[in-house]
């Protein structure tokens, strides 16, 4: 059980610093990053700011070109988010705390917490190489293969996985493996 608190703490402490990382670029001044990489950081500000799926209407930019090859790792990965969001708002799910990460070989993942809750959160994985996905949702999750729980659904180079804990554990299951199955199946 000690185990158990030393993890949450340091879940505590892993998401506080993401918070606290988060709100500095939110609040960097427009004019600071500007000047980074001229019009990219500007339209990178716009996208935080206003949020990051949000299209921006200001001088017709809808910001996807940014997004889609820079931040999500293409137009496809972008619009599967998308449509991930929108199915599981169509069952009363919300999708909230989104966070992107990279690791230094170019892999990709995007996390959400589901309706809010730390104990229940949907990881989108975006991997270079098929191979490496298998590999590396094996080392995060004891399978590379689809599973009940966690929840796992993957499809070539990608990978969507529902983990949950606590007296809750697997509540969303039933509800999010036809929404991870249907979105994968598209994918192939």
């Amino acid at each position: 059980m000690g185990s158990l608190k030393r993890f949450d703490k340091w879940i505590a402490g892993l998401l506080g610093t993401g918070v606290i990382v988060s709100a500095w670029f939110v609040h960097v001044p427009q004019t600071e990053a500007s000047q980074l990489q001229g019009g990219r950081a500007e339209q990178a500000y716009r996208l935080v700011k206003h949020g990051a799926l949000e299209e921006l209407s200001a001088d017709g930019l809808v910001g996807s070109e940014f997004m889609s090859s820079e931040f999500y790792g293409g137009s496809e990965t972008l619009d599967l988010l998308k449509q991930l969001r929108q199915d599981c708002a169509g069952i009363d799910l919300r999708l909230t705390h989104e966070t992107n990460s990279e690791d230094l070989d170019g892999n990709r993942s995007t996390s959400f917490y589901v309706n809010g809750d730390s104990h229940h959160y949907v990881v989108f994985y975006r991997y270079n190489k098929e191979n490496t996905r298998a590999s590396k949702i094996r080392s995060l999750y004891g399978t590379d293969k689809n599973s009940r729980s966690p929840l796992i659904r993957t499809a070539g180079k990608l990978a969507l996985v529902y983990v949950s804990s606590g007296s809750g554990k697997d509540k969303y299951s039933d509800q999010l493996e036809p929404i991870f199955d249907s979105l994968l199946k598209e994918m192939k």
